[in-house]
């Protein structure tokens, strides 16, 4: 009908997205030379290429332009976080879309200080192999993160949000460990909430205690034959050796008011 926008098909005049202002984000994905669909290839998992990079300037580009972004299914491999910077932007997810985090410690996904509205739904967020320094896209107090909503310098009163048109994290999946075969995956924190009135909606946050067996690779217990049980110490010689798989220190820290 006339009064129908974008996707809304019930003949509303709610506030819904014109497509025209929407960024349909399609992953990168696996290819066999048949032209069919393959799995993604575990010797390349922590492997970023120039066009995972294009891929992540791409979807930039869009939130800059003021532009929401639907993220079809699969698996993004992010290098630099995508940074919303104006308010009411929608990140959804399709299929439950994987995000990996950039390998120098910054986060998926950055939501600017100062920018009410926000709503990210309908992702899963994945840590990846944390690799060389901090960069300029680390966060400032450079703690690892799967998403920050807010400035770690700008939390509290600096940055109340506002209570008529408050943020939104809803159904996020965070998980560090189970799909990449490099143990070594690690973040400081999933989630870090420092503006005000953000409202947390089903967040699922994992860090792993079980990983996919490596090609040849024995269960470490018996009792669970089909992955490998993660472990922070293993016996070597008698003594406690501290392995460190899949480590993350915090599942969420919030230090803003009224979340």
């Amino acid at each position: 009908t006339e009064e129908t926008t974008g996707a809304h098909l019930d003949g509303s005049n709610t506030e819904v997205r014109c497509f025209s202002k929407v960024k349909v984000g399609k992953a990168i994905l696996p290819i066999d030379e048949k032209g069919n669909y393959a799995d993604y290839d575990d010797d390349k998992y922590n492997v970023l290429t120039d066009a995972d990079k294009n891929l992540t300037l791409e979807l930039q580009e869009a939130l800059n332009e003021g532009k929401d972004l639907v993220l079809s299914p699969g698996i993004y491999f992010l290098t630099q976080p995508l940074i919303v910077k104006k308010p009411n932007q929608v990140i959804l997810g399709i299929g439950m879309a994987t995000l990996i985090a950039p390998q120098d410690g910054s986060p998926c996904i950055r939501v600017q200080a100062g920018t009410p509205g926000v709503r990210i739904a309908s992702l899963v967020l994945e840590a990846s192999v944390q690799k060389g320094d901090f960069t300029e896209h680390a966060n400032a107090d450079k703690v690892r993160s799967l998403i920050d909503f807010g400035d770690a310098d700008k939390a509290g009163t600096t940055d109340p949000g506002d209570a008529s048109n408050p943020g939104l994290l809803s159904d996020i999946f965070t998980r560090v460990g189970g799909s990449n075969l490099d143990r070594t995956v690690r973040t400081d924190a999933m989630v870090r909430i420092f503006s005000g009135n953000v409202i947390g909606d089903n967040l699922w946050l994992w860090r792993a205690d079980h990983v996919k067996l490596k090609p040849g690779e024995e269960p470490n217990d018996a009792r669970f034959p089909r992955y490998h049980q993660v472990r922070i110490w293993e016996e070597k010689d008698g003594k406690q050796v501290r392995v460190d798989e899949c480590i993350a220190k915090n599942a969420i820290v919030v230090e803003g008011n009224d979340v």
